[in-house]
């Protein structure tokens, strides 16, 4: 049984974790046993705990120590109690976000599994430009977007009637279950070394009895481009002990093609854009001093606008 202490007579701020309001630090509990001032950030649930709130009285109770009212009495040496973060807090927040998005109905619940997939697509290669610039802002927020994604589709699927239930919890314990049955090292302690070798061992070995295939290529994403695909059949055929000097010259000829054929598809896809930004500067430059007098251009001029600027460029 907890016993009041000489601090619980102190002036006290327990601060609650706004992921988690309904749960208490321990050391809070005899500190609450009196009049408590419930803060206005305090969800009603939690208010509605609690007999009443008492302007002024010795505990302030909040989820926002940077309120006005805690900011006062911290700075006047109020004790402070605040629940432990947990690293994950912020996932749990974006869940509960995409629940009230959801809520709302909209745009949101329209959406399937299919509508999203280019998104998903798109967000994807956006996290691997961040990542080959070196930007870390960007990679935060493209990172950012690609858990949108993840936390759309489980939203989609929970909604679904299908067995077996799949929603952000199961896909996330069906993670965890993987990667500790995959990576027998996290049994031991973090301090002991780890051979790199022998964990890939472990994982393939163990990944192949959850499976059981029948071919070294099951499993492979069919969805992802051509040469890609080719490229992992080949990769798991060798893998599984397929000699590489079989593998038909056809089917090397056609990846290095489709490779060529990338890249001189990449070339010209960047000089149309470098093409674009600068015919449409000047189509913006010449659309601000041309727009009638309702502020509004015809269509006919905003074709004839993008044609002279595209010619200007080109001939550049």
């Amino acid at each position: 049984m907890n016993e009041i202490s000489d601090e619980d007579h102190l002036p006290t701020v327990v601060v609650l974790d706004p992921s988690r309001p309904m749960s208490v630090p321990i050391e809070a509990l005899t500190a609450l046993v009196g009049p408590v001032e419930i803060a206005e950030d305090v969800p009603a649930r939690v208010r509605d705990r609690f007999a009443e709130s008492v302007p002024g009285a010795r505990v302030l109770v909040t989820t926002d120590p940077e309120c006005e009212a805690a900011r006062s009495r911290l700075e006047d040496g109020a004790r402070l109690i605040a629940g432990e973060r947990v690293k994950g807090d912020g996932l749990v927040t974006a869940s509960a976000l995409m629940d009230r998005m959801w809520s709302f109905g909209g745009w949101e619940v329209a959406q399937t599994h299919e509508s999203l997939s280019n998104y998903l697509l798109e967000e994807t290669y956006e996290v691997l430009d961040a990542i080959l610039s070196g930007d870390r802002e960007a990679l935060n927020e493209e990172l950012g977007d690609l858990l949108l994604q993840v936390l759309f589709h489980a939203r989609i699927a929970e909604c679904e009637s299908t067995a077996p239930p799949v929603d952000i919890d199961t896909i996330a314990g069906a993670l965890v279950a993987k990667l500790c049955h995959r990576s027998p090292h996290l049994a031991g302690e973090p301090s002991e070394s780890v051979d790199i070798a022998a964990q890939e061992r472990a994982w393939d070995q163990r990944k192949a009895e959850e499976k059981s295939r029948a071919s070294e290529l099951d499993g492979i994403a069919q969805s992802q481009p051509a040469r890609m695909l080719a490229e992992q059949y080949v990769k798991r055929a060798v893998r599984g002990g397929f000699p590489e000097d079989l593998v038909p010259v056809e089917l090397r000829d056609a990846v290095a093609r489709s490779r060529d054929a990338d890249e001189a598809l990449r070339f010209e896809a960047q000089r149309f854009a470098e093409h674009f930004r600068d015919a449409e500067s000047m189509f913006r430059s010449s659309a601000r001093n041309s727009v009638n007098v309702q502020g509004e251009e015809s269509s006919a001029r905003s074709t004839a606008g993008w044609a002279h600027a595209w010619r200007i460029r080109r001939l550049q």
